[in-house]
C-alpha cells in the first residue's frame, strides 16, 4: 500500500513538467496583425527653416512698375481723290492752298508709351512717335521722301485723379511736353526766329458711365507752341472733344467722336503787333467700331469727315483705323 502510494507520487512528479510544457506549447498562434508590436516613440519637433528669398535686382523692380503699350493710326486719302497727298481736306480748301491738311494719306502714325508707376496717382510717361509711309505721294518722285518720319516725343505724367463713390464718374489728366525733334512743326510759320519749338500741353478727360451700355466723355485740351524760348501764346490751341460709346457685347463697342479746335491764328502782340484772335479751324466727326481681337489687342476702323464748313464734299471724307496693343 505504501509502496503503491510512493509510486504514484513519483509518477506525478515526473509528469508535471511535461504537462506544463505541453500547456505552454498549446497557446493559440496569433494572427499577423496581432504579432506586430507597435512602439510609439516620441517625435521631436523640427525647427522650420526660413524660406530663402532671392533678392530682386534693381532692374526687376523697375520692370515690374513699367507699362508698355502701342498705338497706331492708319489714314487713307480722301474719297474724292485717292491719289491725294493728304488724308482729307476741309471743304473750305482752295485748289492751291490746304487749310486743314494735317494728316498724310496712306500713312501709319505710331507711338509707344513707356509708363512708369512710381507709387503715386500719376505715371511718368515717355512716348516716342513717328510716321511710317505706306505709299509714295503723287507729287514726289520715288525715294524723295523717306519711309519713316520722326514726329516728336512726349514726356510728362498721366493718371486718374478722381473717381466718384459709385464708380460712374472719373477724371483723367495728362500734363506733358512735346520735345523738339527734327520736324518740330510742319510749316515755317515764324521765319524771323526759326521753326524749332517744343510744345506744352495739358489734357483732361471727364468720363461718365450711365449704365453697362452707354458711356460719355469730354476731352478738354490746351496746347501751346514755344518758339525759341518765347513763352507766350503766339500759337495756342484749345481742344474740345466730346465722345459717346455704346457697348454691343464684351468685346465690341460703337464709338463716335467730335473734334473741335480753336486756335489763335498765330497772332500775338510781341510778334506782329496783333492780339490773339481765336478762330474755329477744325471740326471733324468720326464714327467707328471698336473690337477687342484679344485681351491685349484692339482695332477701331472708322469713317471720318470735316464738318466745319459747307457745302459738304467727299474731299473731306476719309477712312482709317486705330490699333491699340498692350505689351505689358
Amino acid at each position: 500500500m505504501k509502496s503503491s502510494f510512493l509510486l504514484l507520487i513519483v509518477v506525478a512528479l515526473f509528469s508535471a513538467p511535461i504537462a506544463l510544457g505541453q500547456a505552454t506549447n498549446a497557446k493559440p498562434k496569433l494572427g499577423r496583425k496581432a504579432q506586430q508590436v507597435t512602439t510609439t516613440l516620441p517625435i521631436l519637433a523640427q525647427e522650420a527653416k526660413p524660406s530663402v528669398q532671392i533678392a530682386k535686382s534693381s532692374f526687376d523692380k523697375f520692370y515690374e512698375r513699367l507699362g508698355i503699350s502701342y498705338f497706331g493710326a492708319y489714314t487713307s486719302p480722301n474719297l474724292e481723290d485717292w491719289d491725294s497727298r493728304y488724308a482729307a481736306t476741309s471743304p473750305a480748301t482752295q485748289s492751291t492752298r490746304c487749310n486743314n491738311c494735317d494728316t498724310y494719306a496712306h500713312g501709319l502714325f505710331n507711338q509707344v508709351n513707356f509708363a512708369y508707376n512710381f507709387g503715386a496717382k500719376l505715371r511718368l510717361n515717355l512716348v516716342p512717335r513717328w510716321t511710317m509711309f505706306l505709299a509714295e505721294p503723287s507729287d514726289q518722285d520715288p525715294g524723295q521722301r523717306g519711309m519713316f518720319l520722326v514726329e516728336d516725343a512726349l514726356i510728362g505724367f498721366s493718371g486718374v485723379l478722381f473717381v466718384s463713390a459709385d464708380k460712374k464718374f472719373s477724371w483723367f489728366t495728362a500734363p506733358r511736353m512735346r520735345l523738339p525733334t527734327s520736324l518740330a512743326t510742319r510749316s515755317n510759320v515764324h521765319p524771323v526766329f526759326g521753326r524749332l519749338n517744343y510744345q506744352l500741353e495739358w489734357n483732361n478727360s471727364f468720363t461718365y458711365t450711365f449704365n453697362t451700355e452707354w458711356e460719355a466723355s469730354l476731352l478738354l485740351g490746351n496746347r501751346v507752341w514755344i518758339f525759341d524760348n518765347r513763352y507766350n501764346l503766339s500759337r495756342h490751341r484749345i481742344v474740345l472733344n466730346p465722345s459717346i460709346s455704346y457697348t454691343l457685347n464684351e468685346t465690341t463697342k460703337i464709338q463716335s467722336y467730335f473734334e473741335f479746335f480753336l486756335e489763335n491764328n498765330r497772332n500775338w502782340k510781341s510778334i506782329n503787333g496783333k492780339y490773339p484772335n481765336y478762330i474755329n479751324n477744325w471740326q471733324n466727326l468720326m464714327v467707328g467700331v471698336s473690337h477687342d481681337l484679344t485681351p491685349s489687342l484692339n482695332i477701331l476702323p472708322f469713317v471720318s469727315n470735316f464738318i466745319d464748313t459747307v457745302p459738304y464734299s467727299t474731299r473731306s471724307l476719309w477712312v482709317g483705323a486705330w490699333i491699340s496693343y498692350t505689351i505689358k
